[in-house]
């Protein structure tokens, strides 16, 4: 039985996912199995996955009806065997000690998260929070799972939510897991110019985000205290999300609730919260959050042109 299954969801992504899969072959840890689940792609994808699998004994290919990228992982970590999982995007690629260096962190810990930014052992109920407020990155890629606390987890995400299930998928193991370690290691490689990818091409909507929320907030019920800010927070940002898309959700009963609570946490709230929160108007306060991102890009242009400047009378 293979240590580590390596799951690759495949939709649409044939430009990239030869170097994805060659980025996981070339892994100096060879202990693993590949599984690349092809959601009913529409291009070649599906005869490159198969291609693949008369190469290398490793791979085993699962086609199926598009459903998304919840019910591929969820295929895939049925059909996988090994002892822990791995996640990876089929337009993305990972460092040839990835796994390695994963799997040297594994033991005595059923989650490892690279990627983080520090090292650090915390518990599961500081990672919701970390996950919440934004502390830390939310993706599944970049992350060794032990497999009987992941396939509950997937299996549970609605897959009427397209953008954000992958925090839903982590708060779900972190509810059930006392300690991980965090790593600081660049171990993965997110592609961020696949503007097909569903993270440019989906619009987030009030109806999308409504049902996200709630059921959020039926992960947490049981403690759901424990968490008050956290969730503010996370919903506060979804607030914020919404009102820069243009989308009016002021009357909805969640963003009602986020109004109320405003003042239970004026102590964490800067200017732009307390207008966002307070101002019932949208289209104002879109005009305000579409000032301040260009304020601030003008402000780090200015810092960068300063130092340059700086450098520039030093060596003159």
């Amino acid at each position: 039985m293979p240590k580590i299954s390596v799951i690759v969801p495949v939709y649409n992504t044939e430009q990239y996912l030869p170097r994805c899969i060659d980025s996981i072959l070339s892994q100096t840890f060879t202990d693993f199995e590949l599984l690349l689940i092809d959601d009913g792609s529409k291009d070649n994808s599906g005869n490159i996955c198969d291609e693949y699998a008369t190469q290398d004994s490793r791979i085993r290919v699962f086609h199926k009806v598009n459903g998304g990228a919840t019910s591929a992982r969820l295929l895939g970590v049925k059909k996988s065997i090994g002892e822990f999982i791995c996640f990876v995007d089929s337009d993305d690629s990972m460092r040839k000690d990835a796994l390695q260096i994963l799997s040297s962190k594994r033991n005595g810990y059923d989650i490892i998260v690279a990627n983080s930014g520090f090292d650090n052992i915390i518990s599961g109920k500081d990672w919701i929070r970390y996950l919440l407020e934004t502390h830390i990155r939310s993706e599944i890629w970049g992350v060794l799972y032990k497999r009987n606390i992941l396939e509950d987890s997937i299996s549970k995400i609605p897959q009427s939510i397209v953008i954000g299930e992958d925090l839903l998928i982590n708060i779900i193991c972190g509810l059930s897991t006392k300690e991980l370690i965090l790593i600081k290691d660049e171990i993965y490689h997110y592609r961020t110019d696949n503007n097909n990818s569903l993270v440019h091409s989906f619009r987030i909507t009030l109806n999308h985000e409504t049902r996200f929320i709630r059921f959020l907030h039926h992960l947490l019920q049981h403690d759901i205290k424990e968490y008050d800010y956290s969730v503010f927070r996370r919903k506060y940002l979804i607030l914020e999300r919404l009102v820069y898309n243009g989308e009016k959700p002021y009357k909805a009963e969640w963003v009602k609730e986020l109004r109320a609570d405003k003042k239970r946490f004026h102590q964490h709230i800067g200017f732009k919260e307390y207008l966002l929160l307070t101002n019932p108007s949208a289209s104002i306060n879109r005009c305000v959050l579409i000032g301040g991102i260009k304020i601030k890009s003008l402000a780090r242009r200015i810092k960068v042109l300063l130092k340059q400047n700086r450098v520039c009378l030093q060596t003159s």
